[in-house]
């Protein structure tokens, strides 16, 4: 039986046969490379997006995760953003995911709590550990943090940039990792969409603390 990711992604490469890639890339910031194809970079990872297929052509950083449905997910995120009819900037104002769900997704849900479980087995309260896979990307440290409370900027996509939030632990409270969305991110994604890209994202740096 064809796995729900696989299903996905089909579907959205059927649904840019009739994408219109010269609009999209004007509107969503992104390198058109021919009439029908365009690149998106994701952590130094280049995708091709075309009419009939979501490819990775490049990629300057090497890293695997545990889950098989990773690169179907991923491909599909991108397939969907350039999909989206937004015509939007970003905000640079920032909120958790949770916010964009209508209290149906909540900061102390049980995929967050394993989310977060995660990111202490993986990175413990290493900060240090977290600054250099930062640093490698060219992520841009926000100035001005404190209190064991480190933030981080990035453009996740062009028009999607986001806050990585690193909350140092102690001996009574583990580390854990916040990401932070600009509030036109739901404007570009349902929150579906969304939620799946913040998967990926938390995989991804997972995969880099283990690699």
């Amino acid at each position: 039986m064809e796995k729900g990711c696989v299903k996905t992604y089909n579907w959205v490469v059927s649904l840019l046969n009739n994408c219109d890639f010269s609009d999209s890339a004007k509107r969503l910031g992104l390198e058109q490379i021919s009439e029908n194809a365009v690149l998106i970079n994701f952590f130094d990872r280049i995708y091709k997006v075309s009419k009939n297929n979501i490819e990775l052509i490049d990629k300057k950083t090497i890293w695997t995760t545990a889950s098989e449905d990773y690169e179907y997910d991923l491909k599909s995120v991108l397939g969907y953003y350039i999909l989206s009819d937004a015509n939007i900037e970003p905000l640079y104002e920032y909120c958790a995911l949770g916010q964009f769900s209508g209290g149906v997704f909540r900061e102390s849900s049980s995929v967050v709590s394993m989310a977060n479980k995660k990111f202490a087995d993986t990175f413990g309260n290493d900060y240090d550990k977290f600054k250099k896979i930062m640093n490698m990307f060219g992520i841009e440290y926000e100035e001005g943090n404190r209190d064991g409370k480190y933030s981080w900027n990035y453009k996740i996509l062009p028009k999607i940039p986001i806050k990585l939030v690193f909350y140092e632990g102690d001996d009574e409270f583990p580390s854990k990792l916040q990401i932070l969305y600009d509030k036109n991110a739901i404007k570009i994604y349902n929150f579906e969409q969304l939620a799946v890209l913040h998967g990926i994202i938390t995989q991804t740096i997972l995969s880099l603390g283990k690699s």
